[in-house]
């Protein structure tokens, strides 16, 4: 039985690259670096029919995304990780971390608002640090590398892979939500909202790269019946806080 919180937000570019990786999930059983490297080359693909050369050069172009894949059934789950769409099996977090970069660009904010008072100015005053991003991508040995899937070679420092056995909750959710107290899709919109509550411009306690809400999507499997699929849209007003 599956809970479904879709995205909030109108789509960008990385709708191509989604697109590409959920054609390859859908026609494949394998997981871990097997299946990276399919969806690696599917961008590959689609770079050449658009025309795109020079990717590796300018990663700017790049259809760059994260991913989190499970593999499960009654008896073993495997998952595949990169990025920041977090993976919490039974009430425990076991895939998901979020880029060193992004966690130095919200921190820089932070200590621009600290010692100018400016929180309208502060997201422009971090731009230069958000755009040096795409040349941290797949690059080895800067502290700032990150892995990402991106048509090149995925970074392998940066791959999350395990296998365990089947839970009997699983929660997947993306870098929009904060670690909540309750592994549901009502405890992060409840964790949500406390954090606007604590820190509405998110530059105390959640220091974030803005302080409007950024989009999210959660899902929520609850793998108490092997027999029968159930899909449950659940609309972020309908919950109460």
């Amino acid at each position: 039985r599956i809970r479904n919180l879709p995205l909030t937000s109108e789509f960008n570019g990385g709708v191509i690259g989604s697109t590409l990786a959920k054609k390859v999930i859908e026609t494949t059983e394998v997981t871990g670096t097997t299946l990276l490297r399919l969806i690696n080359e599917e961008i590959r693909r689609k770079y050449h029919e658009l025309g795109i050369t020079n990717y590796r050069q300018n990663k700017a172009l790049t259809f760059a995304g994260f991913l989190s894949h499970v593999l499960a059934d009654p008896e073993k789950l495997e998952f595949t990780s990169v990025g920041d769409i977090f993976i919490a099996a039974d009430g425990k977090i076991i895939a998901g971390k979020k880029a060193k970069i992004a966690i130095h660009a919200a921190n820089e904010r932070k200590r621009y608002i600290e010692n100018t008072g400016d929180i309208e100015g502060s997201y422009q005053h971090i731009v230069p640090e958000i755009k040096k991003q795409y040349q941290y991508q797949n690059t080895i040995g800067h502290r700032f590398s990150y892995s990402v899937i991106d048509g090149t070679e995925t970074l392998v420092e940066g791959i999350e892979l395990g296998t365990i056995q089947t839970p009997s909750h699983l929660l997947i959710y993306s870098d929009g939500y904060e670690t909540p107290d309750e592994f549901s899709i009502e405890g992060l919109e409840r964790k949500l909202k406390q954090v606007y509550q604590e820190d509405p411009y998110r530059y105390k306690t959640y220091p974030a790269t803005g302080y409007l809400k950024d989009d999210r999507t959660a899902l929520e499997i609850i793998l108490d019946n092997w027999n029968s699929f159930e899909v449950e849209e659940v609309n972020p007003q309908d919950i109460r806080h």
